[in-house]
């Protein structure tokens, strides 16, 4: 594509993240994305998130969650899956609690995974009371 004149925008990456075999990789496209000046797109810092997960690097997930436009659902939906998927449903539980702090809306994908962290815990016992604060009970 560079050969022939043509510049990747952040889409072209976003689909060149998941087949990164090695972090290294993952880390060049990351790196382009820096120096072209698209790394703060929702939807890349999402992808960024996913692909830094696949190589167990969760500092750099949290990183990149800390630097996003946080009044998107898709960049809460993304750090609490990866957590869901690193078998830390504890701290899955904690975003989520953070986000309606936050009075974010959760959506269904959203819901989806505060199922299956509920469910890597074995407990439902999520309560949401009504001046925001988040209690998981039994946890």
């Amino acid at each position: 594509m560079k050969k022939e004149g043509q510049k990747p925008n952040y889409v072209t990456l976003i689909n060149l993240l998941p087949v990164c075999c090695t972090q290294l990789q993952g880390k060049s496209i990351h790196a382009y994305a820096v120096r072209t000046g698209v790394a703060l797109e929702t939807h890349l810092l999402t992808s960024l998130i996913f692909m830094y997960s696949r190589f167990e690097t969760m500092n750099l997930c949290f990183s990149l969650f800390e630097m996003g436009e946080k009044m998107d659902i898709s960049l809460w939906n993304a750090i609490m899956s990866v957590h869901v998927q690193a078998k830390n449903a504890k701290k899955a539980l904690s975003f989520f609690c953070e986000l309606l702090r936050m009075e974010m809306k959760p959506d269904h994908v959203t819901v989806l995974g505060l199922i299956s962290a509920c469910a890597q815990l074995s407990s439902l016992n999520i309560t949401h009371s009504g001046n925001g604060l988040c209690d998981t009970q039994g946890l």
